[in-house]
């Protein structure tokens, strides 16, 4: 919902502003998003996915203002498909493809805002998928050992379970049932 309010003032900013294709892509996000807040099945969604590019297409052709243009088109048309992705990952790789589109845009536009929120955009993006490798390294080097003292100490090694008294590790609900039967 964030999302479509955003590319509803945008399109009403581009349309302001002169940007004819920038705005009918905008729209056109705004019913993308519409469909996946609405439409559950995702064969349905990806026919209306390709509609809303099929739009674009004949919008970019109608509203034709040159490279400013095109940059929209292509833009426009890298975020339809990053919306498609499962994948939060690919979703956010997709995205950084259509940013220099609109980046290029909004610089020759003459639209600081919509360049700025383009630009934090990049920025969100480029760190969340550095927070998804670090996961992913994270992970690949398996399960913390005693081996590394100075990355895991023995107090956290036991509580995380990678350290194990054996028959000495009793759990509190353990310990609290051999009190109520000693009391019994």
């Amino acid at each position: 919902m964030v999302q479509g309010a955003g590319a509803g003032a945008f399109a009403l900013h581009f349309a302001l502003i002169g940007a004819p294709t920038a705005s009918a892509a905008c729209v056109l996000s705004l019913m993308q998003l519409t469909v996946a807040l609405v439409v559950r099945d995702r064969v349905a969604k990806l026919a209306l996915d390709g509609a809303t590019l099929l739009a674009l297409l004949l919008l970019t052709v109608a509203t034709w203002h040159g490279i400013l243009s095109g940059l929209a088109a292509c833009g426009g048309a890298s975020s339809f498909i990053a919306r498609t992705q499962r994948s939060t990952t690919r979703m956010k790789i997709v995205f950084l493809v259509a940013a220099p589109f609109w980046l290029a845009h909004n610089l020759l536009i003459g639209a600081p805002f919509a360049l700025a929120v383009d630009l934090v955009s990049v920025a969100g993006n480029l760190l969340g998928l550095f927070a998804f490798w670090k996961r992913e390294q994270r992970q690949a080097d398996g399960p913390r050992s005693l081996s590394y003292p100075a990355r895991l100490s023995p107090r956290h090694a036991f509580r995380s379970g990678h350290l194990s008294l054996g028959k000495l590790a009793i759990s509190k609900r353990a310990r609290a049932l051999q009190g109520v039967q000693i009391l019994t």
